[in-house]
């Protein structure tokens, strides 16, 4: 059965990171916007602060018109940063799709790819995948819910 990581993935994400650091290739102190060009924000955001959760971005809800990561990011940019908690820790999942986006432009390859380059394939991890990998659908845990009117596991 094949069940989804959920936050664990922003671990492997620290990996491929601090991978990039020993190949001088990330500084962790420098600005976001050294990495994502485009990405400006008013206030300073080092890939320190992303992967320890002191970005101040506002939390981050994906939505259906959001498909791909460049959408994720510009939504963020848009956003902004909340001064409480600039700076400040405040678990929140944008910090890692931008530290995602960061790995694609240092790399010029995917996440994905770069999961694979870095962790998948050294650790022969074969029987890892992501969300839309349709190999593995079929095999996909069903996840249950609680539906709150009738009280039944749906």
């Amino acid at each position: 059965t094949v069940y989804l990581i959920g936050s664990a993935q922003k671990f492997l994400t620290g990996i491929i990171v601090k991978k990039l650091e020993l190949e001088n290739k990330i500084h962790v102190e420098d600005s976001v916007s050294t990495y994502i060009p485009d990405f400006q924000l008013p206030q300073d955001v080092t890939i320190k602060d992303l992967l320890m959760h002191q970005s101040g971005f506002y939390k981050y809800q994906g939505s259906d018109d959001i498909s791909d990561l460049d959408g994720a990011i510009k939504a963020i940019e848009a956003r902004g940063i909340d001064p409480k908690f600039y700076h400040k820790h405040f678990y929140n999942d944008a910090n890692y799709l931008v530290l995602a986006k960061v790995i694609e432009n240092v790399t010029g390859q995917s996440y994905v790819q770069n999961y694979y380059r870095y962790i998948g394939n050294p650790f022969r991890l074969m029987h890892t995948s992501f969300f839309d990998d349709e190999r593995y659908k079929e095999d996909m845990a069903k996840g249950y819910r609680l539906d709150k009117k009738t009280h039944n596991v749906v």
